[in-house]
C-alpha cells in the first residue's frame, strides 16, 4: 500500500465543497493506494473510492469532501452505526473481553452507559447521559439530492447483523429517495414518509454525522434500539400454496386478526412485510387465531417451510 500527500484543489458550489486530487494519483495502474488529503483518508481498491466520513483539520473545515476524477465511481457510507473511532481501529472490546474490533468481532463496549472514576480518591460520579462513546446513527437521505450533485455513485448502507427486515426496509427507502432525486422527484412529503419508515426499523436514533459541518457528535441517550416498532413471535410457516398465493403456520405464540402488520423472514426468502387481509383457522374464515391454531392466509410474496412468522406492532415510550 502506497501513501500519498496531496494538494487538492477545492472548489464549491452551493452545497458541498469538494477536493480534487491529480488525476495522477488515481492511475489505473495503481491497484490500491492510499490518499491523505487534508487530513481526509481515501482507500481506493480496482476503481472505487471509499471517504471516511470526518471533518478534514482546514481552517474553515470542509463540511462535505469528494475527490473529482472520472476514472473512478465515488462510493459513500450514507447510513447506519458509525464508530466512535475509526472504525476497527478501537481496542476496548480487545483489551477488555478479547475480541477484535480490526477483525470484525467488536463487542460494542462503546454502546453500554460508563461512570467516571478519581483514581487518587476512589470518588465514582455518574453522568447525565452516561452513553459518552456511543454515537447515533448515520441518516443522509435528506441529503441524497446534494449527493447525485456531488457525483456519488455507489451508497453505502450498513446491513451486517442487522435484520432482513431492516434490510428490506432500508434498502427500499434509499433506492426510492435516489430514484426521486435523479428524476427530479424531489418532494418534502416523500422524505417524510422515509424518515418514518426508517425509524421503524432498528436505530440508536440519527443524525447527519459531520457531512454538513458539526463540529461536535451525536450521541444516543440510552442502550438499544430507538425503533417505533418490534415484532413479536408468532409461529412458523409450513407450506406455501404458489398458485393461491396462500401461506399456511402453525402459530405457537400470541394472537393474530385481519388488519394486523405481519412480517415472515427466512433465510431464502429474506423479509416479507403486509397487512393481513383475511385469515382462515382449520380452513374456515375466522376474525382472528391464537396459540395452538392452523392458520391460512392470503400473502404477497413467495414464503417457504420453516420461515418465522411475527407480528409488527407500534413501540410505546
Amino acid at each position: 500500500m502506497s501513501a500519498y500527500h496531496a494538494r487538492g484543489a477545492i472548489s464549491h458550489n452551493g452545497d458541498l465543497i469538494f477536493l480534487a486530487a491529480p488525476a495522477d494519483l488515481l492511475d489505473r495502474r495503481v491497484n490500491i493506494c492510499r490518499l491523505v488529503i487534508s487530513g481526509l483518508i481515501v482507500f481506493r481498491k480496482n476503481d472505487r473510492v471509499f471517504f471516511f466520513p470526518f471533518l478534514t483539520s482546514s481552517d474553515p473545515p470542509v463540511y462535505g469532501f469528494f475527490i473529482l476524477c472520472s476514472a473512478v465511481r465515488i462510493e459513500l457510507f450514507v447510513h447506519g452505526a458509525l464508530c466512535m473511532a475509526v472504525s476497527g481501529k478501537c481496542y476496548l472490546s480487545l483489551h477488555t473481553r478479547g475480541q477484535s474490533a480490526n477483525r470484525g468481532a467488536c463487542l460494542q463496549n462503546c454502546r453500554r452507559t460508563y461512570v467516571v472514576k478519581d483514581e487518587v480518591r476512589g470518588t465514582e460520579l455518574e453522568i447525565d447521559n452516561g452513553y459518552l462513546m456511543s454515537p447515533k446513527d448515520l441518516k443522509t437521505i435528506e441529503l441524497m439530492p446534494r449527493l447525485v450533485r456531488a457525483g456519488v455513485s455507489i451508497f453505502k448502507i450498513e446491513g451486517r447483523a442487522r435484520s432482513p427486515e431492516y434490510v428490506l426496509e432500508t434498502v427500499r427507502c434509499y433506492s426510492e429517495a435516489l430514484k426521486c432525486a435523479l428524476a427530479g422527484q424531489w418532494s418534502e412529503e416523500r422524505l417524510a414518509d422515509w424518515n418514518a419508515r426508517l425509524s421503524k426499523v432498528f436505530n440508536r436514533g440519527f443524525w447527519t454525522g459531520h457531512y454538513l459541518g458539526e463540529t461536535a457528535g451525536e450521541w444516543t441517550s440510552g442502550y438499544g434500539s430507538k425503533a417505533t416498532e418490534k415484532k413479536t413471535a408468532l409461529g412458523r410457516v409450513c407450506n406455501y400454496f404458489a398458485r393461491n398465493g396462500i401461506g399456511h403456520a402453525e402459530l405457537f405464540a400470541g394472537e393474530v386478526c385481519p388488519g394486523e402488520k405481519l412480517l415472515v423472514t427466512g433465510p431464502t426468502t429474506g423479509a416479507v412485510v403486509w397487512t393481513l387481509k383475511s385469515l382462515y383457522v382449520d380452513e374456515r374464515p375466522a376474525d382472528s387465531a391464537r396459540k395452538g391454531d392452523s392458520i391460512t392466509f392470503p400473502v404477497p410474496e413467495r414464503i417457504r417451510p420453516g420461515d418465522q412468522l411475527y407480528k409488527l406492532v407500534p413501540v410505546e415510550r
